[in-house]
């Protein structure tokens, strides 16, 4: 039998798709923050708001 393994991204996802994910979330923030003017606390804030969600409901 196998063991359960954690998850893992390759290294082709951790060096497309992956990296991908983070720009896009970056840009997103940067965009935020330069349109709004919030400081940074208020874009972690909605970050970590997002993460719970999705911890509690999936995607």
């Amino acid at each position: 039998m196998e063991e359960n393994k954690p998850f893992r991204f390759t290294d082709d996802q951790m060096n497309g798709i992956v990296e991908e994910f983070f720009d896009v979330v970056t840009k997103a923030a940067l965009s935020l923050k330069k349109e709004t003017g919030c400081p940074d606390d208020v874009i972690v804030r909605g970050l970590n708001s997002l993460a719970s969600s999705i911890e509690r409901d999936g995607i």
